[in-house]
C-alpha cells in the first residue's frame, strides 16, 4: 500500500518498471515486434506470470496474442491483449497492440527483420480501496470521507520498434519500447511523469545434435534497461524432444528453472524464478506459465529461405 501511494504522488522519483517475462521468446511479439510473425504457421499464445506471491502486493500479468505470417508479402502481423495487476489489482495496466514486421534477405544466409508496434494503453487506479489519513479517527478508525484529489484513469498511444537478424545458427535482436515517451502520470505533474523509454538487447544461437535432429543446445541471454533499471539474463535451453528444458541466471540474483513440452501442434511450460536475496527474511520466488496452440496453414505454400530459429520459449 505504501509503495503504492509513493508511485502515485512521486511518479516523477519512481522508477517505470515494465513486465519481463523470464520466458521471453514464448512472448516473442512482447519482446520484439520484429519477430512478429517468425514462425510459418499462424499461432495464439497465453503467458501467465505472478511475480512474489509471498509479498502481500503481489504482481500479476497476463499477455494474450495471436500472429500470423503473411508469407506473400514477406511480413507478419499479429494482435496482443496485455493486462497488469498491481496491488492486489489496485493499480492496472491494459494494452492492445497491433504489431507488424517486414523480412528482407541481406544475402543467401542472412536475413534481417523489421518491426513496428503500436498500442492503446489505459492505466487505472481503484481509488475507493485506498485509506489516506485524513479518514482515520484516532479511536474509531477509518470512519471519515477524504480530501484526497482523485486522478482519471490515463490513456495513451504507444510507440515501440524494434530489428532482428539471424542465420541458420545465430540470431539478434534489438528493441526499444516506448519511443514516444509517453505521459503516464494519475496526478498533475506538469509533464513530469512520462513512461520511459525501454531498450531490450537479446540473442543467441541454436545447436542441433549432428545425430539426432530433434535434440539441440541453445544459448541465450537478454539484457534490459529502463531508466535506472538493468537486468541481464543468460541461459541455456536444452531440447530432447518433445521435452524442453531451461535454466537461466539473472542480474537480480534470481535463477530460473524451466521445463516445457513442445509438441506439434502446441507447446506448454512451466518456470519458477527463485531469487536467493531475501526481501522478506526468506527466498522469494515467481511462477510463470505459457501455453502456445498453433495452426496449420491451408491452400498451396510459396517457397521462401528458411532457417533453424530461435527458442520457442
Amino acid at each position: 500500500m505504501i509503495l503504492l501511494l509513493f508511485i502515485i504522488c512521486f511518479p516523477k522519483v519512481t522508477v517505470a518498471q515494465d513486465t519481463y517475462f523470464s520466458q521471453f521468446y514464448s512472448a516473442s511479439s512482447y519482446l520484439n515486434p520484429a519477430l512478429t510473425g517468425i514462425e510459418e504457421e499462424s499461432k495464439l499464445t497465453f503467458n501467465y506470470r505472478n511475480q512474489w506471491p509471498e509479498l502481500e502486493s503481489a504482481f500479476i500479468t497476463y499477455n494474450t496474442a495471436f500472429e500470423t505470417q503473411l508469407t506473400a508479402i514477406n511480413s507478419g502481423l499479429s494482435i496482443n491483449l496485455f493486462r497488469d495487476l498491481a496491488g492486489d489489482g489496485m493499480l492496472t495496466t491494459t494494452a492492445l497492440n497491433t504489431n507488424y514486421a517486414y523480412e528482407v534477405g541481406l544475402n543467401k544466409e542472412i536475413r534481417l527483420r523489421m518491426g513496428v508496434r503500436v498500442g492503446i494503453v489505459q492505466k487505472n487506479i481503484n481509488w475507493s480501496d485506498l485509506i489516506f489519513e485524513d479518514m482515520i479517527d484516532s479511536r474509531k478508525g477509518v470512519i471519515y470521507n477524504t480530501q484526497q484529489t482523485f486522478g482519471e484513469p490515463v490513456s495513451f498511444i504507444d510507440l515501440s520498434g524494434g530489428i532482428f537478424i539471424y542465420n541458420e545458427n545465430y540470431y539478434g535482436g534489438f528493441a526499444v519500447d516506448h519511443l514516444n515517451e509517453a505521459a503516464d502520470g494519475f496526478i498533475n505533474q506538469e509533464g513530469q511523469s512520462r513512461l520511459q523509454r525501454k531498450i531490450n538487447i537479446h540473442g543467441g544461437a541454436k545447436f542441433k545434435n549432428p545425430n539426432n535432429s530433434n535434440r539441440y543446445i541453445s544459448p541465450n541471454f537478454l539484457i534490459s534497461n529502463q531508466g535506472a533499471f538493468t537486468k541481464i539474463n543468460v541461459g541455456i535451453y536444452f531440447e530432447t524432444s518433445p521435452l524442453v528444458f531451461g535454466v537461466w541466471y539473472a542480474s537480480d540474483q534470481s535463477i530460473v528453472w524451466m521445463a516445457g513440452i513442445h509438441a506439434k501442434r502446441f507447446r506448454v511450460a512451466y518456470s519458477y524464478d527463485l531469487y536467493t536475496s531475501k526481501m522478506i527474511g526468506k527466498s522469494i520466488a515467481s511462477h510463470e506459465i505459457s501455453y502456445t496452440q498453433t495452426f496449420k496453414k491451408t491452400g498451396k505454400k510459396k517457397k521462401r529461405y528458411r532457417t533453424t530459429l530461435c527458442p520457442v520459449f
